[in-house]
């Protein structure tokens, strides 16, 4: 495995992500209600259908940068490496693993608990105690390992299976 790789490329789909998020949260942050804690949904409106739609429109090309990304530099980075799909797992994990570190440590733990800006906070919730809950982005981030291999999984699949004889 191309230790260097996995964590420039871990690097790189970090920042793009965490900017892509600080800017949905900067347009509305009830487009990310799921991601706060349920102390601080539950004291306001239900997100509305406009406000999901709002959210899929603005994640969806992110989605899509970071999948294409990815399939792209694992392909080109193990094209020549026989028997590669236990790499391209690994590449990806690794990836996935520093932008769920750097989520949980940047993005929750130090803006979203310690800073608590004000494009952060739902209207109406300024002063939730749940802001500072750092145990339950703990959580998120446990689950995210679990993402992260369910992801890994799936991409190296993609990569592998098509051009697996090349691989």
């Amino acid at each position: 495995m191309f230790w260097s790789k996995a964590l420039i490329d871990g690097a790189i789909i970090s920042v793009v992500i965490c900017s892509w998020i600080s800017v949905i949260l900067k347009v509305n942050p009830r487009y990310e209600m799921k991601s706060y804690p349920s102390q601080i949904v539950s004291s306001v409106a239900p997100q509305t259908k406009a406000e999901k739609k709002g959210l899929l429109r603005m994640a969806l090309p992110m989605l899509a940068i970071v999948v294409i990304y990815l399939i792209f530099t694992i392909y080109s980075t193990y094209k020549n490496v026989v028997g590669a799909f236990p790499y391209l797992f690994l590449h990806v994990f690794v990836v996935f693993m520093i932008w769920n570190t750097a989520d949980l440590l940047i993005l929750d733990w130090l803006i979203f608990c310690w800073i608590n800006p004000d494009f952060m906070i739902i209207p109406g919730t300024k002063g939730n105690p749940a802001y500072k809950d750092y145990r339950f982005h703990f959580i998120g981030f446990i689950k995210g390992i679990v993402l992260a291999i369910i992801f890994a999984v799936l991409i190296a699949t993609i990569v592998y299976v098509p051009w697996g004889r090349f691989v």
